[in-house]
């Protein structure tokens, strides 16, 4: 996999700081591969000379660090969903209900409760246009589930920002709190619940992101040829009903697959291969013949 960069566009109000955009980039693509929606941007390193613009000027954009936990954890994630055959090139983008920079997530909320109350922040501040929320190919839920009674213009711009996503049409998922509306932040604090937390953000973005990319009442792979044997000696020409790409599949070595954009089906070399009836499963890896 490419190294990726993040970039943050922030300004300074005062004592107060605002990352107003974000996002990670991989290769030289400006098209979006994503977007996440989190509660406000945490820590964040930068250069000295961003430093020196925004003292200077109140406002800088450039490059930053994506060492803290979540933007390791949303790295990961971008990666796992990515097979080696399918780099990734394109841009990750980060929003925020508010863009107020502070790592302890009561006090952020706190002092934008109290910002938005004394008219100093604007509660549609984080909202983004139709057209843009539309570029990207889907959009990860994750705010934390943490509620108060207090908490008024919090739930305000929440209902805000999912009504401007349904609207949109565009695919969201997240780890859901089984009593609420809202959705777990996708990097727990503990760092061995980090793991799991991955493995069942990754399954709903199967679930809900390539399930919906495929042919009606198709699953993710389908068997197209069959070389009639058994055992150790059956294989099989497999699609992926996602990307379209084709690869030699041997039943248990489902590491050993290479995909291939020609049509491997209709190859000379197979000719005498058996058609399999195009049967189609989500997971190769059970399969045994």
């Amino acid at each position: 996999m490419n190294l990726p960069q993040a970039y943050g566009t922030f300004i300074k109000r005062g004592d107060h700081m605002f990352r107003t955009s974000a996002y990670i980039q991989w290769g030289d693509s400006a098209k979006s591969i994503g977007a996440c929606l989190l509660l406000n941007p945490g820590s964040a390193r930068w250069s000295e000379e961003l430093t020196d613009e925004l003292n200077l000027s109140g406002t800088a954009q450039g490059s930053i660090r994506a060492t803290d936990p979540t933007m390791k954890q949303l790295v990961r994630f971008m990666e796992k969903i990515h097979s080696s055959e399918d780099p990734i090139n394109g841009r990750f983008h980060l929003y925020n209900l508010f863009s107020l920079q502070e790592t302890a997530s009561k006090k952020a909320i706190a002092l934008f409760e109290h910002l938005v109350e004394t008219g100093e922040y604007t509660i549609s501040h984080s909202l983004i246009g139709m057209n843009e929320l539309k570029s990207h190919p889907w959009i990860l839920l994750g705010w934390g589930v943490e509620r108060n009674p207090h908490w008024k213009n919090l739930e305000l711009i929440k209902k805000t920002w999912m009504n401007l996503i349904i609207q949109s049409k565009v695919p969201a998922f997240g780890k859901k709190h089984h009593q609420s509306d809202d959705y777990y932040h996708p990097c727990p604090l503990i760092p061995t619940q980090q793991p799991t937390v991955l493995a069942d953000l990754i399954k709903l973005y199967k679930e809900t992101v390539e399930r919906a990319a495929l042919p009606p009442n198709k699953m993710r792979y389908t068997l197209l040829k069959w070389n009639k044997e058994y055992g150790a000696n059956a294989k099989f020409i497999v699609l992926d009903n996602r990307t379209n790409m084709q690869s030699l599949f041997t039943p248990g070595r489902v590491h050993d697959l290479f995909w291939f954009h020609s049509d491997l089906s209709n190859d000379p070399a197979i000719s005498n291969w058996d058609a399999f009836g195009e049967e189609s499963f989500d997971d190769l890896e059970p399969i045994a013949f």
